[in-house]
């Protein structure tokens, strides 16, 4: 199994933080996300965008993260945007209520654009 890794990108808008999520993000990894959102992103920042391009599995474990930090950046005035899921990432997505709560964009520069 790869492990799950995240990694923070720089953005020429300040209000924007970009990061690179890779691995499998799986059961294994419960928190981890929500914890890095909630020690990591300034007060100021309004959109976090999740470079998805590079996780090759997600469990159900770890959709349900998701949902907590989309909630967390909701409650604080901040969206969530995922850039090209793929493959069982973008199923799983389909298939759970996520699909209607966070925002896909096929590039992360129509993220950056668009979000």
């Amino acid at each position: 199994m790869a492990p799950f890794m995240l990694k923070t990108r720089k953005c020429p808008d300040l209000s924007t933080l970009i990061l690179e999520a890779c691995g499998e993000f799986a059961n294994g990894h419960r928190g981890q996300f929500v914890n890095m959102i909630r020690q990591n992103v300034p007060t100021d920042v309004r959109k976090v965008v999740v470079d998805a391009s590079g996780l090759a599995k997600i469990s159900a474990a770890a959709v349900a993260e998701l949902a907590e930090v989309q909630r967390v950046l909701a409650d604080s005035g901040c969206r969530l945007i995922l850039v090209n899921p793929t493959g069982e990432v973008s199923r799983m997505l389909a298939a759970s209520p996520l699909n209607k709560a966070i925002s896909v964009a096929p590039t992360l520069e129509d993220a950056l654009r668009n979000g």
